[in-house]
């Protein structure tokens, strides 16, 4: 069931050196006339074509955490739809529940040495296992842990393109507005847990961007920095947040949160200086309140949006996919509106074998193979 709810605008992961995300994250809430809804948004900053797809999952779904031996295994409680890239990771999604997740590219990030007494989940599947299992934030959080204080599992990684790590963090945002941060450094979980916690971009760890989110809201109303770097970005989207209008409907809510990505984007260019201000690619939203999905390309003229409810995302429901890729002949080249009914039955796609012993995002043997770019042997 769809409830009352908050946005969020989330950031992806790292899969290549100079060809890399760099996103930005923000939560919204709509007025009291519009039911507190919470709209959650995000940009993709990224280098070149990320030839993603939207899947729909229903529940039901027998899943494996596709870390090798001790993989993790779950059967999927709740339906969804998410955003993947190159058909190899779920990087941002909501559920039938109102649970909004974005994976993010973090820098220094580390999952620590391999445990095989834990049950391993890749790290493709590291946010779909949330959308999976879980209605709340505060539930999933609850959940980490066992009784005895100890992870419940352990994400993995491995290297895609030698010597440059596959590595990021996740954060969730669900219906009331609540959000949950998640890093791995030090082969740690640091855990960043509150209803304020609206506004994220991909680097530095989260702690230091509250820092300089305290730091630079004294300066907000003479200036505040311009470059499309992550702490910019980040102290950009914060003071517009705090300006922005009180929506009374849907529409105006949507409009607002188009508004704080469309403004926060970063401009096409043909150079980029660092891992971190890659160009704007797409932007998606989700409606918490009542189940609405928007995707917004910034390359080509698509603007799409789906609705859950209109989606058998139930155990009798099956896998279905819609390709953003131009590459597919799909028509989607100058497509706007509701394309729920464009979706086409699929197998679910294979994630990332996270079979490497090291947390840094590096080793792992065998080829990898990203739809679009090509097949990489790891370090």
């Amino acid at each position: 069931m769809f409830r009352s709810a908050t946005s969020t605008v989330c950031l992806p992961l790292l899969l290549f050196a100079d060809l890399s995300y760099a996103c930005t994250r923000v939560s919204y809430t709509s007025g009291e006339k519009d039911g507190s809804r919470v709209v959650i948004g995000r940009t993709l900053d990224w280098s070149m074509p990320p030839f993603s797809s939207m899947y729909a999952f229903p529940a039901g779904l027998q899943r494996n955490g596709s870390a090798g031996e001790n993989s993790l295994e779950w059967v999927s409680k709740y339906g969804s739809v998410i955003t993947t890239i190159y058909d190899i990771l779920t990087m941002d999604g909501v559920n039938t529940e109102g649970l909004h997740g974005g994976f993010l590219y973090l820098a220094g990030t580390d999952f620590g040495t391999r445990n095989s007494s834990l049950p391993g989940l890749s790290i493709s599947l590291w946010l779909q296992y949330f959308l999976d299992n879980y209605r709340t934030v505060a539930e999933a959080k609850a959940d980490l842990m066992n009784t005895s204080g100890a992870p419940r599992f352990q994400v993995r990684s491995r290297g895609v393109i030698p010597g440059l790590p596959t590595v990021g963090h996740l954060v969730l945002g669900d219906a009331s507005g609540d959000n949950l941060v998640m890093e791995y450094l030090d082969g740690k979980l640091q855990l960043y847990h509150s209803h304020d916690y609206q506004v994220m971009t991909n680097e530095p760890p989260y702690d230091e961007q509250l820092m300089i989110q305290r730091y630079l809201k004294t300066m907000a109303n003479t200036t505040l920095p311009g470059t499309p770097s992550p702490i910019d970005r980040f102290a950009r989207m914060a003071d517009n947040l705090r300006q922005a209008p009180v929506a009374s409907t849907m529409t105006e809510a949507i409009t607002i949160v188009q508004s704080l990505l469309r403004t926060i984007s970063t401009t096409l260019r043909s150079q980029t200086a660092s891992v971190s201000n890659a160009a704007t690619v797409s932007r998606t939203m989700a409606d918490t309140k009542d189940g609405r999905y928007f995707f917004e390309s910034a390359t080509d003229p698509v603007s799409l949006w789906v609705s859950l409810n209109a989606l058998d995302l139930s155990p009798r429901g099956t896998v279905k996919k819609l390709s953003l890729d131009p590459r597919n002949g799909t028509g989607l080249a100058g497509r706007h509106g509701e394309a729920t009914h464009e979706f086409v039955d699929a197998e679910p796609y294979v994630p990332l074998l996270a079979n490497s012993e090291k947390g840094d995002g590096t080793g792992g043997s065998g080829p990898v193979t990203l739809p679009g770019i090509g097949t990489f042997p790891p370090s």
